[in-house]
């Protein structure tokens, strides 16, 4: 049969035979009292649509959620989905029905709400959303439908893309080849928001992404797992306790790259990053794992901070993962070679910048490996140490050891220390405490017979 709009204030709309089909021009859901929920439930007949779908909040009514079989009927469909402050409503508009579509016929997300797809959908169009439109989140490996060509994946400003992979991971479809993202994401998401979220599971998005402004990514839980080439000249922050993994070329220019929270995030694949802004770690772990002699950081400076970690991939032997990038470790930030050959920047130590306690900014978790460094600025904390320690690797000068006395505070080098094939001069400053630098490594100098000068 065929109808014209069909509203739902609650209640439900069923299909009690089964098969057949409704076409009908709009569909609303919701607007009636509150506490109320209005469902639509095809059973194993289809709804065919008209029009846009809409879910009103007049009232905040509870979610709404279709069921069953949905047919876009020829065209790409608006869902304009508005927020509801009913409790317990996280999601507004939930979608478990298997949504199809023919060729380029696709979803357009609107309004402030939060819808979910989470059918087996078999769709062959974009997935979109406009300026400040909520939240979509994909919680079925199918959700994203099944695009026949190159399609696009596109995040506007103030808006998020979820991927739940709670009841299974989830890939994008390859033939969505490019995803657009703009901005810091939906703000009612929480206190961690961003335009692209993985919420749960190890899900993948192997599609190139275009930064249209800076931009947030989180990993709240679970892997975030990025394989295209990122580019965009804006600075893109990786949030969360989750891991995120960007296996593409970095390509985002003079834009800057920052962490935080506690999960990893990992820099891979055999391109050379090629962004040149600085690299923040405020907090957890960012691992670089390029494969060959690809650059993870090509030139920017890398500022790693209390709580933060820069480390290498175990044993690599990438010498170009830091290329002449200059570290700066903070508080307790820390660089950890771990067992890697590289050869970096300068390593500019400012322990007394946050750190009210022994640091070891520079550490060889899996022993052995080669660390070759230009300078070595150490400033501890006053009243603790600061240790310097290439475990059973080698850290290896391209110049001159200084050391900034703050009060009391000391330093340590231990491990092994090869000069590097010159003479070295260790400047160090006048502390209160008697033994301000203490070098307890074994010295070497394979390259010739070279040594130390000191001063103040």
């Amino acid at each position: 049969d065929t109808l014209g709009a069909v509203t739902v204030y609650s209640g439900f709309l069923t299909n009690s035979a089964g098969g057949g089909a409704l076409t009908i021009s709009t569909l609303a859901l919701g607007g009636g009292p509150a506490g109320s929920s209005a469902r639509v439930d095809t059973g194993s007949g289809a709804l065919k649509l008209g029009g846009t779908v809409t879910y009103n909040n007049a009232n905040d009514p509870d979610t709404a959620v279709i069921s069953g079989n949905l047919d876009l009927n020829g065209a790409t469909r608006i869902f304009a989905v508005n927020n509801s402050l009913a409790p317990g409503t996280d999601v507004d508009l939930d979608v478990p029905a298997a949504i199809a579509g023919g060729a380029n016929r696709g979803i357009y997300k609107t309004g402030a709400g939060v819808l979910r797809l989470r059918g087996i959908n078999t769709f062959d169009g974009a997935l979109t959303m406009g300026n400040n439109c909520g939240t979509l989140i994909l919680a079925h490996p199918q959700a994203a439908g099944a695009p026949s060509a190159a399609r696009a994946f596109g995040v506007g400003s103030g808006s998020s893309l979820v991927l739940d992979g709670a009841n299974g991971d989830i890939t994008a479809p390859a033939n969505y080849s490019t995803l657009s993202l703009n901005g810091y994401g939906d703000t009612l998401l929480g206190p961690v928001k961003a335009a692209l979220v993985n919420w749960a599971g190890t899900n993948t998005v192997p599609s190139a992404i275009t930064l249209a402004a800076n931009t947030y990514l989180a990993s709240l839980s679970g892997r975030l797992a990025l394989s295209g080439n990122i580019s965009g000249a804006y600075t893109l922050t990786a949030w969360g306790d989750g891991d995120t993994h960007l296996s593409g070329v970095l390509g985002i220019g003079g834009g800057a790259l920052a962490k935080y929270g506690s999960g990893i995030l990992t820099l891979a694949g055999p391109g050379n990053n090629t962004f040149s802004g600085v690299t923040y770690v405020y907090g957890g772990k960012l691992l670089l794992n390029k494969s060959g002699s690809a650059y993870a950081i090509n030139s920017g400076a890398v500022s790693v901070y209390s709580g933060g970690v820069l480390q290498h991939a175990a044993g690599s032997a990438n010498n170009n993962l830091i290329n002449s990038a200059g570290i700066y470790l903070y508080g307790t930030g820390q660089l950890d070679f771990n067992g890697a050959t590289d050869a970096i920047g300068s390593i500019s130590n400012y322990s007394a910048s946050g750190a009210a306690c022994d640091t070891w900014p520079v550490t060889n978790t899996a022993g052995g490996g080669n660390l070759t460094i230009t300078t070595l600025g150490i400033t501890p904390a006053p009243g603790y140490m600061t240790t310097i320690d290439s475990g059973t690797g080698t850290l290896t000068l391209g110049s001159n050891v200084t050391f900034t006395a703050t009060q009391d505070g000391r330093a340590k080098i231990s491990g092994t220390l090869d000069l590097g094939g010159a003479h070295r001069t260790f400047t160090v400053a006048d502390g209160t405490h008697p033994n301000d630098l203490h070098v307890d490594a074994r010295v070497t100098s394979v390259s010739g017979a070279y040594g130390i000068t000191k001063t103040t």
